[in-house]
């Protein structure tokens, strides 16, 4: 039974050690980004050359709307 399972075991790891793997990077789409049905956010991407960007907005919960305080974030 354990030659059994070694035996396996090997032929996964040889089948494994031998298949091409393919890997593609994924670039996010540069833009702006909201949704009009959610108000008080929202993002922003820029790529340039090998840089990202991020920035994203948010507004306070205050239950008056008027009185809500914008806050940025960014990243690079």
């Amino acid at each position: 039974m354990m030659r059994s399972l070694f035996a396996l075991l090997l032929l996964c790891l040889g089948t494994a050690a031998t298949a091409e793997v393919t890997v593609q990077a994924y670039a996010p789409e540069p833009g702006f980004y909201w949704n009009p049905n959610q108000p008080g956010r929202g993002y922003a991407i820029e790529v340039q050359d090998r840089t990202l960007f991020i920035s994203a907005y948010v507004f306070t919960n205050e239950a008056d709307p008027s009185s809500r305080t914008p806050i940025w974030y960014t990243a690079a």
